[in-house]
């Protein structure tokens, strides 16, 4: 599922129609300032699928999804429009469904402890899983596929958690944090959220050299 739910307005996730799609490839190499390599190649290939509601309030935005070689990543890009102008989020909708009940390693997102990002992982099965912070990392049952979950260029945006299916299904949920009052996201449009990444290995080994992350987030401003 994708969508959201909003503070004083209707949630958009029903009733939507495409109105007009997109392809692109991109192939392009960069220096960074520092890190383990200097040079960094960006070779993927982007879809952007545009959808309306096809009643009011009329609201629109665009799915922009691209694939790399070693994984996918997509967000929700919204144009100004009169119909979404200032507006306050209150859930974001977007599940990622998995193949079977894959081994998860995870830090807990609920604990209230001023230290659980320093703790240490913990380790079952997706469907024990409650609330957790990405990056997640699972392996499918057959040992064959790795994958990560996790977000880049992270701007105006409240972090993502997971949230996780308590043992109903294999079904987990963007969980944002929220401000006090409750609101996950305050925005105007135009506007675009934090890509959610999806990376995917046939080793484990081969999940940190990933450079999507780095290739998702903006360019450095230190020259």
């Amino acid at each position: 599922m994708l969508g959201f739910e909003f503070r004083g307005a209707p949630p958009l996730r029903d009733g939507l129609r495409i109105v007009d799609s997109s392809r692109s490839t991109f192939d392009e190499t960069w220096t960074q300032p520092w890190g383990e390599v200097s040079r960094i190649r960006d070779h993927h290939n982007e879809l952007k699928v545009s959808v309306a509601e096809t009643g009011p309030p009329d609201r629109k935005f665009t799915v922009a999804i691209r694939a790399f070689n070693d994984g996918v990543a997509f967000r929700y890009e919204f144009p100004a429009q009169a119909s979404l102008a200032d507006f306050e989020i209150t859930d974001e909708l977007t599940e990622f469904a998995m193949a079977d009940n894959a081994r998860a390693w995870w830090i807990a997102s609920n604990r209230p402890r001023l230290d659980r990002s320093e703790q240490l992982w913990s380790e079952g099965p997706v469907s024990t899983l409650d609330s957790v912070q990405t990056p997640l990392t699972m392996e499918t049952r057959t040992g064959k596929t790795f994958v990560v979950i996790h977000e880049a260029n992270l701007l105006d945006y409240a972090r993502m958690n997971i949230r996780g299916p308590r043992m109903d299904n294999r079904t987990l949920h963007a969980d944002l944090a929220p401000y006090a009052d409750g609101v996950k996201v305050r925005g105007h449009t135009p506007f675009v959220t934090p890509w959610r990444t999806i990376q995917i290995a046939d080793k484990v080994t081969e999940l940190s050299p990933s450079v999507i992350g780095l290739n998702l987030n903006p360019p450095s401003v230190i020259p």
